[in-house]
């Protein structure tokens, strides 16, 4: 197990395959409605205040989970109250009447990385709420809306927006598409992503 402590509030836990075999878990199987997800988290979590003193005891935070080709898988901790966060797309399919709607804002520096990005979320096939912005310094913005009902949510087959383009902080850019940006097209992900 590798540990980065990124800053007080956030940790980055590094799991080889002989750790997840030591834990008793596998990427595919982490679901943290599951009482053997909470526990095995308890216990990592545990270590790793150990090793580097990140204490999330009696505090709310917030997991990410990227696994890996090898077996592997990195864990984001985030510490705070889950109404901060920008939670992203949850492999599941939203339960809308009991969940909360989050966005995701990601940049691009061209038009063509906007439509890579729209291609890879449209081979999801998942109907997901999206809108394309242009500003007038030539970047492209992707506004992604879904929902969710839980507050771990699985990442992984998200990540590759990344690639090619980097999240922003919705609330700061919000008002920035408002006043300086030029609406492209509603339903981005679907009409971008067949081109």
């Amino acid at each position: 197990m590798e540990l980065i402590l990124i800053s007080d509030d956030k940790l980055k836990i590094m799991l080889s395959e002989e750790d997840m075999q030591r834990y008793h878990i596998s990427g595919d199987e982490l679901d943290y409605s599951k009482l053997s997800t909470r526990t095995v988290l308890k216990s990592i979590l545990s270590d790793a205040k150990d090793l580097t003193g990140f204490d999330t005891e009696g505090k709310r935070f917030f997991v990410q989970l990227f696994t890996s080709a090898h077996g592997g898988c990195e864990l984001f901790i985030t510490k705070g109250e889950q109404e901060n966060f920008d939670i992203g797309l949850n492999n599941e399919s939203p339960k809308k009447e009991n969940g909360r709607t989050y966005q995701s804002l990601y940049s691009f520096d061209s038009f063509y990385n906007l439509i890579l990005s729209c291609r890879r979320l449209f081979a999801l096939k998942k109907e997901i709420d999206s809108t394309a912005y242009s500003d007038i310094s030539g970047k492209y913005f992707l506004m992604l809306k879904h929902s969710s009902v839980s507050p771990y949510t699985r990442l992984d087959k998200f990540t590759f927006v990344l690639e090619y383009g980097k999240r922003e902080n919705i609330e700061s850019f919000e008002r920035y598409i408002n006043e300086y940006s030029n609406w492209i097209c509603k339903n981005a992900v679907s009409t971008l992503g067949v081109l």
